[in-house]
């Protein structure tokens, strides 16, 4: 079993970042057997943070899995709109660039490392339902409710395969099958009852996805938000 480490969580304060902290933590790091993926934030501009302190301290043997959560629930604290499942086009476009960038962070990143670094990036089917921030939301799975989480899920699903289209046209850094990047959905949050969901993206994940996972297959996930 391989473990996928997620540990910027305990590195995101203080600002600037500590560079003798993240070394520090690396450090520590490559001495526990069993890591073979470690778990990396792309902000809101679509690049990695540090990147040139991070890079060199992730040994050849790990794999590199990226999330856009962080980047994504920046971007959506300046506009509630933005994400690829929106029904507003302007917030759906805005999302569809900042994949786009994630992306080519991805390619810059195994160019940094000299390999296919890059195993997996996760996607978030943003923006949160309307409702979901309030917990007296119905749960008793309406047909008005199917039909939105429908349509969100349309949504999703063709601005993702738009971006990856596109990005199999022009080379950019959307490799398929063994060796390649896979997309993942993220946070795909389940209603409770009286409790609101951490991000309330769609409760399932879009048909053209669902065989995604959270983590890289015979990956078990270790210290994420």
């Amino acid at each position: 079993m391989t473990i996928l480490v997620s540990a910027y969580p305990a590195l995101l304060t203080p600002e600037p970042t500590d560079p003798v902290a993240v070394r520090a933590v690396y450090a520590r790091l490559h001495d526990v057997p069993g890591i073979g993926a470690v778990e990396l934030p792309l902000d809101a501009d679509g690049g990695l943070p540090d990147a040139d302190l991070v890079l060199p301290l992730i040994p050849a043997h790990w794999d590199v899995v990226l999330t856009t959560v962080p980047g994504t629930m920046a971007r959506m604290a300046q506009d509630p709109t933005f994400g690829l499942a929106s029904p507003d086009d302007r917030g759906g476009d805005a999302a569809v660039d900042h994949l786009q960038r994630c992306l080519s962070t991805a390619a810059r990143i195994d160019a940094g490392l000299g390999r296919r670094a890059v195993t997996a990036i996760g996607v978030v089917s943003a923006p949160t339902r309307p409702g979901t921030t309030s917990p007296h939301e119905s749960t008793d799975g309406s047909a008005d409710r199917a039909a939105t989480d429908g349509a969100r899920a349309a949504r999703f699903a063709e601005r993702l395969a738009g971006v990856l289209d596109a990005g199999a046209r022009t080379g950019i850094h959307t490799r398929t099958g063994a060796g390649g990047v896979r997309v993942l959905v993220e946070h795909c949050d389940a209603r409770v009852p009286g409790q609101p969901p951490a991000k309330g993206s769609s409760t399932s994940p879009p048909r053209s996805t669902s065989s995604s996972r959270c983590a890289p297959r015979g990956t078990r996930r270790r210290g994420s938000s």
